[in-house]
């Protein structure tokens, strides 16, 4: 079994919820006692979970040995890199992120991150869903001087 196979395999089983033991136990009752080790399922499992920690979501199994490793994963991650892997994402990605968010929710959390969001975020564009019914004062005193006003063109 060549290494290609055998990394498609162990990315497609940890997918599927699977512990790096189960996985393995797999590999050596399919194949041969020697086929893998067991360092190797986990140290694919490892890096397989850091680059794409993002991009696919996983189902945990219920097993005590899968929330340890899901643990250890969360805590040695870098936030540089969640960073960089959300700002890679696509203008039109973003666009329908903002879909699901009110107006005044996204302004304040996108408006003054970097020129890139500032531009798509004051985008013609982009409509703005505005519901003022239930906040309180002091975020509907913000809302109408720094969204509602400059933006009215905008809004829905």
């Amino acid at each position: 079994m060549d290494k290609l196979c055998i990394r498609s395999y162990i990315k497609t089983r940890w997918l599927l919820g699977l512990t790096a033991a189960q996985v393995h136990d797999e590999l050596i009752a399919g194949y041969r006692p020697g086929a893998v080790s067991y360092s190797t399922v986990t140290n694919r499992i490892k890096l397989h979970f850091q680059t794409h920690m993002f991009q696919v979501k996983r189902r945990l199994s219920n097993t005590e040995s899968s929330k340890e490793e899901t643990k250890k994963y969360r805590t040695t991650y870098d936030d540089k890199k969640i960073i960089n892997c959300f700002e890679n994402l696509s203008n039109e990605l973003f666009y329908e992120i903002f879909d699901y968010l009110e107006g005044c929710d996204l302004f304040k959390a996108f408006s003054n991150l970097n020129s890139r969001f500032q531009a798509m975020v004051t985008s013609s564009s982009l409509r703005l869903k505005i519901d003022l019914r239930f906040h309180p004062e002091v975020i509907l005193q913000y809302c109408s001087t720094c969204v509602v006003v400059p933006n009215k063109h905008r809004s829905t």
